[in-house]
């Protein structure tokens, strides 16, 4: 699920292919900070915040903040992914990072 869009396959190939046919292509710099992970018998759930970056001539040109989770699932060929849910995240609000200690940081959408 995306942003309460139910993605598939077929979806995601065609997104992706559109994305490739765009020009120029900016250089893309994904920042995960997990959350939380649990792991049950042969369930594993993820949740985690994704921070993109986007660069074109070394100036960046756009940032995404999505808060993501993911299950997957143990399988006799290892683990599979069954689910994969994202929430984009609105650049204007108060966000939390680990890396800069628990101190709020206001980050207000100029361009991006």
């Amino acid at each position: 699920m995306e942003n309460g869009e139910v993605w598939n396959n077929d979806s995601i190939t065609n997104h992706l292919d559109n994305v490739i046919l765009r020009k120029p292509n900016p250089k893309r710099i994904n920042t995960i900070e997990i959350i939380e992970i649990k792991i049950a018998n042969r369930t594993a759930w993820i949740a985690y915040q994704n921070y993109a970056t986007f660069s074109s001539d070394n100036k960046i040109i756009r940032k995404a903040h999505w808060l993501e989770s993911a299950t997957a699932i143990l399988t006799e060929n290892g683990w599979k992914l069954d689910m994969l849910h994202s929430t984009r995240i609105k650049m204007n609000k108060t966000i939390f990072s680990s890396a800069l200690a628990g101190v709020p940081q206001k980050v207000t959408r100029r361009g991006w």
